[in-house]
């Protein structure tokens, strides 16, 4: 048994090496092949192949967050569809690396997490090296730094959700938080449901104004492709936007400029599809009520927690409730840190939401819905269940009707007679 224990944990680090490779690899392939496409359709141009292929591998580092160096100013706007499938690859890989090595316990998880995190960080370094362009730059050691925080977070989350004994790692949390998680899970999900929906009708609405950007690049089949797989891979990034706009603070297109509900100030725009759809004037009364959405999320989920965690104390469940808020809009903040960027120096130097702002905003509006939410489920529900009995009153279970409407008559149910028989 311990010699078996030994030869698995002999071989974590050959293990995480092909496990980090491999998601590395799975990852850059939709980079390449938007390199490519763009190579493709400019017939004109006498750039080399290979210089399309470092340009890939240049973007596969700026979805991780490694800023790209311009000639003037840095590029780091991140493609989050990307992000996220790179995200989700490296927790199939610590979960896959945790499975083969028998991983044990929280130091079990967390060294097969760091082997990878090494591999992936070295990993991230040598493709820094190698796809230097004469005005696109990657450092190096910041790559490396950024990569292995990146695979450490995302194989370590992998290695406890996708193996039974980090499940059970999980479990063995205190249920309330868990339950924190879980209803902050809910209110996040709820925000960026809601954002995404707002973003699809937007595009909808401007649909006119999205094909005359496009008609302006004057592509071919093969470049309207690619600029059409461009638009999907940073559409997730417009929804973090959204996710700013109805939260409050709103989000900038630009240096000085600013696209909220009730201001907008907006110098000249991008020329790009997506950037079409952006609100060139503050919303009217009737859309300003998209505001209340983080306080309806908030309320779902502190309505969800109150059923998961109703038998805890009064004070408990409140600071639950107001945990719930915090926790959301930390990640929602995070979100917008991911979402904000710069497409060079001078006007474009500000792109997306400022993190800290939504962080904040989010935090109070879902703070307050949660907190309300609690409450109602708490005390107002019981309350409407006594002033309206019958139909609204809970239904006995069918076994315990059962055996009050079928003892023997003078019987009780622990075996003794009524007082009258």
């Amino acid at each position: 048994m311990f010699k078996e224990a030994d030869e698995a944990a002999a071989s974590v680090p050959v293990t995480a090496a092909i496990a980090a490779a491999w998601a590395a690899v799975a990852a850059v392939a939709p980079m390449l092949t938007l390199a490519l496409l763009a190579w493709l359709a400019d017939s004109r141009s006498t750039v080399p192949a290979t210089d399309a292929v470092r340009l890939a591998a240049d973007s596969w580092l700026l979805a991780h967050g490694v800023p790209l160096n311009l000639s003037e100013g840095s590029f780091r706007l991140m493609p989050l569809l990307i992000t996220a499938f790179i995200c989700w690859q490296l927790g199939r890989a610590g979960a896959t690396t945790a499975r083969a090595v028998h991983a044990r316990g929280w130091g079990g998880h967390l060294r097969t997490a760091l082997s990878i995190a090494v591999w992936y960080g070295a990993l991230g370094a040598a493709v820094a090296l190698w796809g230097r362009l004469p005005g696109v730059q990657a450092t190096p050691w910041l790559a490396a730094v950024v990569l292995a925080g990146v695979a450490l977070a995302m194989s370590l989350l992998g290695a406890l959700a996708g193996t039974e004994s980090g499940r059970e790692l999980l479990a063995g949390l205190p249920s309330v938080v868990r339950n924190v998680y879980r209803a902050a899970t809910v209110a996040v999900a709820c925000v960026l449901a809601a954002s995404a929906v707002l973003t699809l009708v937007m595009l909808t609405v401007s649909l006119g104004s999205v094909a005359d950007v496009v008609d302006g690049y004057s592509l071919g089949v093969v470049g309207g492709a690619g600029l059409l797989l461009l638009c999907v891979v940073y559409l997730p990034t417009l929804t973090v936007w959204s996710a700013a706009y109805i939260t409050g603070p709103g989000f900038a297109v630009g240096a000085g400029t600013t696209v909220g509900v009730s201001e907008v100030r907006l110098d000249n725009v991008p020329a790009f599809p997506l950037l079409a759809a952006v609100p060139t004037t503050p919303a009217n009364t009737a859309a300003q009520l998209l505001l209340a959405l983080p306080v309806l999320a908030g309320l779902a989920a502190g309505i969800w927690f109150s059923r998961r965690h109703g038998c805890a104390p009064v004070r408990g469940m409140l600071l639950g409730a107001l945990a719930v808020g915090a926790l959301s809009g930390a990640v929602l903040g995070g979100a917008a840190a991911l979402a904000h960027g710069s497409l060079g120096a001078g006007a474009l130097s500000e792109l997306g939401p400022q993190a800290w702002q939504v962080a904040v905003f989010s935090a109070v509006s879902i703070g307050a819905g949660s907190l309300s939410g609690a409450a109602i489920d708490r005390w107002v529900v019981p309350w409407v269940l006594r002033l309206f009995p019958g139909p609204l009153e809970p239904v006995a279970p069918r076994e315990e009707m059962l055996s009050y409407e079928h003892r023997p008559s003078g019987v009780q149910l622990d075996g003794t007679r009524d007082f009258e028989a």
